[in-house]
């Protein structure tokens, strides 16, 4: 008798052979019986309201019995979502996700948000940019080149105020812990300590 884990990979391999009729079939099904499932999602949606509102102890149940299954099968579980991100198919789909315009939009959008919070947090003396690129001669702080003062953001080779130690790490935004960089080492620096860039150059 065939196992659970044979018969799991047997239907994946036939789906992999006749993935693009397969999805259309689905497509066409969900297509004709569009109002049917709507209606039966939604009485679903509404007998589970009902059944909580008359057993509020149940929703807890229920919360308590899946996390409970959760800690019992946690490695397993774990095994099984890396292998499942190593596959082709899915690297690729969340490489396209990745890069899709409003996700990165969302993304540098939150980053600013984040850093801004943290800046505020850690917080010193005002400080103007120029007197830390003066301060520093002009030469950039991971690479040790020089920076040209006539270039301007975005030029990957303009000057930019880097933290030494990042303020995601608990670093403050004060003279002792800022130095002049090149925006791309910078940006390649990200919130990895000095001793960590290094490591990685």
């Amino acid at each position: 008798m065939a196992t659970k884990a044979a018969l799991a990979e047997k239907q994946r391999a036939y789906y992999q052979r006749h993935k693009a009729a397969t999805n259309e079939r689905v497509r066409v099904y969900r297509e004709r019986y569009k109002d049917a499932y709507t209606a039966y999602q939604s009485a679903y949606r509404e007998h589970r309201r009902t059944t909580y509102r008359e057993s509020p102890d149940m929703r807890e149940q229920r919360l308590a019995a899946g996390r409970a299954w959760y800690q019992e099968h946690r490695e397993e579980i774990a095994v099984k979502g890396r292998a499942y991100r190593r596959l082709p198919h899915v690297r690729e789909r969340r490489r396209a996700y990745n890069l899709r315009p409003d996700v990165l939009a969302r993304r540098r959008e939150k980053a600013h948000v984040e850093r801004q919070a943290r800046r505020a947090k850690a917080r010193g003396v005002r400080i103007r940019p120029r007197d830390i690129y003066e301060r520093d001669a002009w030469r950039c702080g991971v690479c040790h080149r020089r920076i040209d003062p006539r270039l301007r953001w975005p030029d990957l080779k303009s000057a930019s105020l880097d933290h030494i130690m990042p303020l995601a790490q608990g670093g403050k935004h004060v003279l002792a812990n800022l130095q002049a960089a090149h925006l791309y080492c910078n940006s390649r620096k990200t919130d990895r300590g000095p001793g960590q860039l290094r490591l990685i150059s």
